[in-house]
């Protein structure tokens, strides 16, 4: 099955996600890096990666290509049992996220740019010492105009 740009522009974060580890010069290691929504009650074992894809939109070029932004959101599910506070977890994990998406800002030539949006942190319930930090990402990407199959 042939994938769209936009899929391999997907899969391609995925594999950086899962590159995020202390030997790669990272803070630290991830137990899961999941694509898709998830339930938090779902994830069994944290610092837990989990990232999906929003909407997107067109620019028409009339010279035979379009030039597609998509929206990517990361988040990172944290539980304490260290030293740090809540507040300091999640921001060791949003330089971690940062450091991994941009370090390679064009994604093996399959994006043109990557652009940081902002984070948003949730620190859960004050008795739980669970929490997320949410950090959004614009990915500009080209295909040949009508062929979402054919890199441009």
């Amino acid at each position: 099955m042939q994938l769209t740009v936009r899929e391999k522009i997907i899969q391609a974060i995925g594999e950086a996600l899962s590159r995020i580890h202390p030997a790669n010069g990272f803070q630290r290691a991830y137990r899961n890096v999941l694509r898709g929504r998830v339930d938090p009650s779902g994830i069994k074992s944290f610092p837990s990666i989990v990232y999906f894809d929003g909407s997107e939109t067109s620019e028409d070029v009339p010279h035979g290509h379009e030039t597609l932004d998509m929206a990517i959101t990361v988040e990172v599910w944290v539980a304490v049992n260290s030293p740090l506070t809540l507040s300091e977890e999640l921001n060791v994990a949003l330089g971690d996220i940062r450091h991994g998406m941009l370090a390679d800002h064009t994604f093996g030539g399959l994006v043109l740019h990557i652009a940081y949006l902002g984070a948003e942190p949730n620190l859960g319930e004050v008795a739980a010492p669970l929490g997320m930090v949410s950090a959004m990402f614009n990915i500009r990407y080209r295909t040949r105009y009508g062929d979402p199959y054919t890199q441009f």
